[in-house]
């Protein structure tokens, strides 16, 4: 087994009052900064209007192309990522609901082209009901 060095009292459990911590230290600190620093995301989008609307396409100095997109589930993510200061890197979205254009993005995610998939996902409550790709709930 293992040693214990040097220990450090964080709080203790004072008995009086009903009981309390003596110095009241928070045990369990956000582990997220609130601040991101610009971190860059790459975000797949699938979907139709008004779900996913494409307003740019451009290619940049460097010969990358970039993305210009809006929508209801486009901004639910920009204002998430205004607020923790990330930019969003938006891959070429797929403006359809066929399956085919679904199973491409999980690929991409999956293979971490991408970082996050957004958007309306025709297809995703069959899928997970085989299992076949776990998502966190649907926000619609």
């Amino acid at each position: 087994m293992g040693e214990a060095g040097d220990v450090i009292l964080l709080d203790e459990w004072l008995f009086e009052n009903d009981g309390r911590f003596s110095e009241n230290v928070n045990l369990y600190p956000a582990k997220v900064p609130e601040d991101l620093m610009g971190c860059s995301i790459k975000l797949g989008t699938e979907g139709i209007n008004p779900y996913v609307m494409m307003t740019e396409n451009c290619t940049q100095n460097d010969g990358n192309d970039a993305y210009t997109l809006t929508g209801l589930s486009v901004e639910i993510v920009t204002f998430v990522f205004e607020k923790m200061n990330l930019t969003a890197v938006f891959l070429p979205p797929s403006l359809s609901t066929e399956f085919d254009s679904y199973v491409q993005k999980l690929t991409e995610l999956d293979e971490g082209l991408s970082d996050l998939l957004n958007g309306f996902f025709f297809w995703s409550l069959s899928l997970c009901r085989h299992k076949l790709m776990p998502q966190t709930l649907i926000y619609i």
